[in-house]
């Protein structure tokens, strides 16, 4: 293999082309990826250094404030909850009271650049890291930084489960089944996120499977 490719590089193009070749279709005229794409370069930048929420943090402020980790030090957009979050850390620079618990303004912006999170845990903790409480608590921490509220917090949670199923060489189907019965069996033991769980209810339907290879299908 070449060195350059390696699981971190892979998925940083892979995600950065997509990001910017959406950007391109909604707008011909742009030159400069999204904020998913900043945020997971910013996430890169502090996690290379070691866990550090603060830094983290700060490395989304000098995106946000400079418009570090664009491709021309722009201004960018992002969700709601992202922006409020990190003008909340400008003021109180603690981050572990900076991320939104409004359940009612749940979007994805956490799980946009969440994936070198992954790789890192991974690292960390080994394989079987989605089921290490100390390494779930990384997880839900980082993404804690701006989005807090446990329906997000499992969401991510299922969303690592199931890369981490990919990167072990499970097919998608069985990655997803896999990762689904994990994340029920993980977070049914823990009472702060017993409630969230009724929010992901379908994904225990028996034709859930189909329903989004499906639905991926109509997107190709």
């Amino acid at each position: 293999m070449n060195q350059s490719q390696t699981p971190l590089t892979n998925t940083t193009y892979g995600l950065v082309n997509a990001d910017c070749f959406a950007e391109h279709l909604d707008n011909a005229q742009t030159t400069d990826w999204s904020s998913a794409s900043s945020l997971t370069l910013a996430t890169i930048s502090s996690l290379s250094r070691g866990y550090n929420l603060s830094h983290l943090m700060d490395q989304f402020t000098a995106w946000y404030a400079r418009g570090d980790y664009t491709a021309d030090r722009s201004v960018q957009m992002s969700d709601r909850t992202t922006i409020r979050s990190i003008e909340h850390y400008m003021i109180n620079h603690d981050p572990f009271s900076s991320g939104s618990h409004q359940e009612q303004v749940v979007d994805n912006g956490a799980l946009l650049r969440i994936m070198p999170v992954v790789l890192f845990l991974n690292t960390e903790y080994g394989d079987d890291f989605v089921i290490d409480d100390p390494a779930m608590l990384t997880l839900h921490q980082i993404t804690g930084l701006t989005h807090n509220q446990p329906t997000a917090l499992i969401t991510n949670g299922i969303y690592v489960m199931f890369v981490n199923e990919l990167m072990a060489g499970e097919t998608p189907v069985d990655a997803l089944e896999i990762a689904i019965d994990t994340a029920y069996d993980y977070y049914s033991k823990h009472n702060i996120f017993q409630e969230a769980l009724i929010h992901f209810d379908q994904l225990n339907t028996p034709d859930f499977k189909i329903v989004i290879l499906n639905h991926s299908l109509r997107q190709i």
